[in-house]
């Protein structure tokens, strides 16, 4: 299930076309990586940082060393989220078609 869909958008007053869906859940996704990479490197230490620097183009090790060494991952992912849909909702005006 994506993160960002059309049932959410709706319930929250925001209707768009389907070019319009695709470019705001892509803008989403990107943000919300951009996001939580950031508060990600803001923990590490400069030797995590390097480690994970070196995992750069590796997935599968770049998630497992992720889930291994930072401990608050997924509140960390879920707090941006839940920032990320609060200014979607905030700003549904602007954003509806």
């Amino acid at each position: 299930m994506p993160l960002l869909d059309k049932e959410f958008l709706q319930a929250i007053g925001i209707t768009l076309d389907e070019q319009s869906y695709l470019a705001l859940a892509d803008h989403f996704k990107t943000t919300l990586f951009q996001r939580v990479i950031t508060e990600i490197v803001d923990e590490l230490t400069p030797e995590q940082a390097a480690e994970l620097a070196a995992l750069e183009g590796d997935d599968e090790h770049l998630n497992q060393w992720l889930v291994d060494n930072v401990t608050d991952l997924q509140e960390i992912v879920q707090d941006e989220v839940d920032i990320l849909l609060g200014e979607i909702s905030e700003e549904r005006e602007k954003i509806s078609n």
